[in-house]
């Protein structure tokens, strides 16, 4: 967990005020994302109702292989995944938006150090994506389902 504080603490999660980050065990992560119908390839999501971000174990330390798979998948190094999976997540929390795009473009902000504004445009239509990682029973239901977890609230 001091990893993953240390990688928030490099953008501005404490601008989110009280907000839990859970590592989940890899060997848990791919049956509760399939089991979802979501992509094994996500390292990490974030429940915006719950003010939760969940982290597979791979991006901090673990299996070796489950990591390399990530790293195939993302075409970066493990410290690189880790980085992206938190600008990412932290573009979903700190605009309370679970738009990828736009998720993407604070990520790409928080990377170039940039003052990050959350747009307000037009609603998108959702993708099937969108729709699925953001149900409001996906994450108490994946909250529930955790064991083994490691929390960090900030």
């Amino acid at each position: 967990m001091l990893v993953l504080r240390k990688g928030l603490a490099n953008y501005r999660a404490s601008d989110l005020g009280e907000w839990t980050w859970v590592l989940v065990r890899s060997e848990n992560w791919k049956i509760i994302l399939l089991a979802r119908g979501l992509d094994p390839g996500v390292p990490a999501l974030t429940a915006l109702g719950l003010r939760t971000t969940f982290f597979e174990e791979a991006l901090l330390a673990g299996p070796s292989g489950r990591v390399s798979e990530l790293m195939d998948v993302w075409h970066v190094s493990r410290n690189s995944l880790l980085d992206l999976a938190i600008r990412h997540e932290l573009g979903h929390a700190l605009c309370n938006d679970a738009n990828e795009r736009s998720a993407d473009r604070v990520a790409k902000l928080l990377e170039d150090k940039k003052k990050v504004s959350c747009q307000v445009t037009a609603v998108p239509k959702r993708n099937e994506h969108d729709k699925r990682a953001t149900s409001n029973n996906w994450g108490s239901s994946l909250g529930e389902r955790l064991q083994g977890r490691a929390f960090y609230r900030h």
